[in-house]
């Protein structure tokens, strides 16, 4: 996140939350930094786990020469198939909107919870059963 929406949130503290309509949109800042900062948090762990899982498919790849799936050990094989899980995983986190657009001009946007934790607890329960 750039400089500006910090700035945004910390002025919030300061001049801001005189008005209803300052409060709402400090809220609104809060919130959305909150939201954004956890899914950051989910993004990076799913991240982390498909780097460990894809070193496993390079070194296999590159390291032995094995191009061969009936070669793979079913370690090889596994590590293939968590790292494709999560490739899909990690493309679909990405395209999820942390800001939901108001229908109305005068209205203001919102910050996509429901999907946001979704997609926050269905990361979880898959790197939960690689894990396991």
């Amino acid at each position: 996140m750039d400089g500006s929406f910090y700035s945004s949130a910390q002025a919030c503290s300061l001049e801001w939350n005189d008005t209803d309509a300052g409060r709402k949109i400090c809220e609104y800042l809060l919130d959305l930094r909150k939201m954004a900062g956890r899914y950051i948090n989910s993004l990076e762990k799913v991240y982390a786990l498909y780097g460990q899982n894809f070193q496993k498919v390079y070194n296999t790849v590159y390291t032995m020469g094995k191009v061969d799936w009936n070669e793979f050990t079913e370690e090889e094989k596994l590590a293939t198939q968590n790292s494709v899980l999560l490739v899909g995983l990690l493309y679909k986190m990405c395209k999820v909107n942390l800001v939901k657009k108001a229908a109305n001009e005068d209205e203001m946007n919102s910050v996509n919870k429901i999907e946001v934790e979704s997609n926050m607890q269905h990361a979880q329960k898959v790197m939960n059963d690689i894990a396991a």
